[in-house]
C-alpha cells in the first residue's frame, strides 16, 4: 500500500516539473561563436592547456636523504609465526 502511494507521489510531482525551454537546452550558434574558438586556437597555435591551478607558494620540503635506518639480515628476530 505504501509503495504504491510513493510511486502515485512521485508521479504527480513529475507532472508538476516544468520541462526545460528550448532556450535552456540549445548551445548558442552563430559565426560569432566559431571566430572566437578560432582566435583561441589561433593564440596558443592549436594547443589548449588546463588553467594554472593551485597554490603556487606551497613549497614542499626536500626529504633528508642517508637517514633511512638499515636493517641487516642478523639484526632481525626470528619468525615465530608456524
Amino acid at each position: 500500500m505504501a509503495l504504491s502511494v510513493a510511486f502515485a507521489l512521485l508521479a504527480v510531482s513529475a507532472e508538476d516539473a516544468k520541462p526545460a525551454t528550448k532556450q535552456d537546452c540549445a548551445p548558442p550558434t552563430g559565426q560569432q561563436d566559431k571566430t572566437k574558438l578560432s582566435s583561441k586556437l589561433d593564440d596558443c597555435n592549436g594547443v589548449l592547456e588546463p588553467p594554472k591551478v593551485g597554490d603556487k607558494e606551497i613549497v614542499a620540503p626536500t626529504p633528508h636523504t642517508g637517514t633511512m635506518p638499515v636493517v641487516k639480515p642478523g639484526e632481525l628476530p626470528p619468525n615465530k609465526n608456524p
